[in-house]
């Protein structure tokens, strides 16, 4: 009888002894982007922190905004690319950080914030570091040249593809005339609207993803994509080649913020700096196939892997972050409409 009612008791109390403990755990919510960050490196944060990660996704920078600005809070750490944290700053949706409960910061090769509008990471600490540059297949067209001419080059008629992104397509045009991919200089603009209008004539289209896709299956010949993309679709297929251009490209640049509303800005320091940790930013440089600027990280890396995800210092010193141009930015929006309707 003992034993039946010291059991019926258990059974009652069980369910409000694991909603105890559950609450005892807190709760980090980060706002990333799809498949950019290692599981395995989750889970040890879980189980060191005591704690659960909750993970939302979001596939552009101005869909993350909206959905922030329209009022969803709630989040601890967010993944923008360094312009739109910069956006954010100004807007006070982000703290200033404490350098302090982030030792590994130290770790951090400047050059690369150096790039952004945060150079001295008063508000953003660089997470992964891209280049864009030119995929295209080793066998099928062996010639490619690193230049971005190529999107007028007649050889590849139709079997090309630009991005389905103002600023990226717009700041090849830029850099091939020698000019800032940031520039707000009107001359300028009307000189690479009317290089964009002459390369369009030989694109098959402007495309993102699908463009991956039409090379792999060889409808396209040469692709603008990013490098990590492009290391990604290496690994299944290794006649897949890169090419940055000789006249410098763009950088993109992920960074960790910390909203101004976050619950568990301890946790969110936490994280921030745990990704830092040496060999746990070399696990998630292998997983995510981007460049993160730690230096400790770096020594331990595959060689092969790491001549994929670096650029030389020539190129580098040629290469721009894109960055917020205020109100400036609708030059480029009318531009843009104007370079597809023709």
């Amino acid at each position: 009888m003992k034993k039946l009612l010291f059991l019926t008791i258990l059974l009652l109390i069980t369910p409000f002894l694991f909603i105890s403990c559950s609450k005892s755990k807190k709760v980090l919510y980060i706002y990333n982007w799809s498949e950019y960050i290692a599981p395995e490196l989750m889970s040890k944060f879980e189980k060191d922190y005591n704690c659960k990660i909750v993970m939302d996704y979001f596939d552009s920078n101005e869909a993350m905004y909206a959905k922030l600005k329209v009022g969803s809070p709630g989040y601890d750490l967010i993944v923008p690319s360094s312009y739109m944290a910069s956006i954010m700053n100004k807007k006070e949706m982000i703290i200033n950080l404490d350098k302090s409960k982030i030792p590994n910061i130290k770790f951090i090769e400047s050059k690369y914030s150096e790039k952004t509008e945060d150079p001295k990471m008063q508000y953003s600490v660089p997470y992964a570091v891209s280049f864009t540059g030119l995929g295209y297949n080793k066998k099928k067209t062996p010639a490619v040249k690193p230049t971005w001419s190529i999107f007028g080059d007649k050889q590849y008629y139709h079997q090309i593809s630009m991005f389905n992104d103002m600023r990226e397509s717009i700041g090849a045009a830029l850099k091939y005339l020698g000019y800032s991919l940031n520039t707000t200089d009107d001359k300028q603009l009307a000189e690479a609207k009317q290089l964009m209008i002459k390369w369009k004539k030989n694109l098959a289209a402007y495309q993102n993803e699908e463009a991956k896709t039409s090379l792999a299956d060889g409808i396209l010949l040469v692709i603008q994509i990013y490098n990590g993309n492009m290391i990604q679709m290496q690994s299944d297929t290794p006649e897949m080649g890169f090419l940055i251009p000789e006249e410098g490209t763009s950088i993109g640049v992920e960074v960790l913020v910390i909203p101004s509303d976050s619950e568990n800005r301890e946790l969110a320091y936490n994280f921030i700096n745990f990704m830092y940790e040496p060999e746990n930013c070399a696990k998630n440089m292998e997983y995510i196939a981007y460049l993160c600027p730690n230096t400790k990280a770096l020594e331990l890396m595959d060689k092969d892997l790491l001549g994929k995800i670096i650029i030389s210092d020539e190129l580098f010193k040629k290469s721009e972050v894109i960055k917020d141009i205020g109100g400036e930015n609708t030059k480029y929006v009318r531009m843009w409409d104007e370079i597809k309707a023709h």
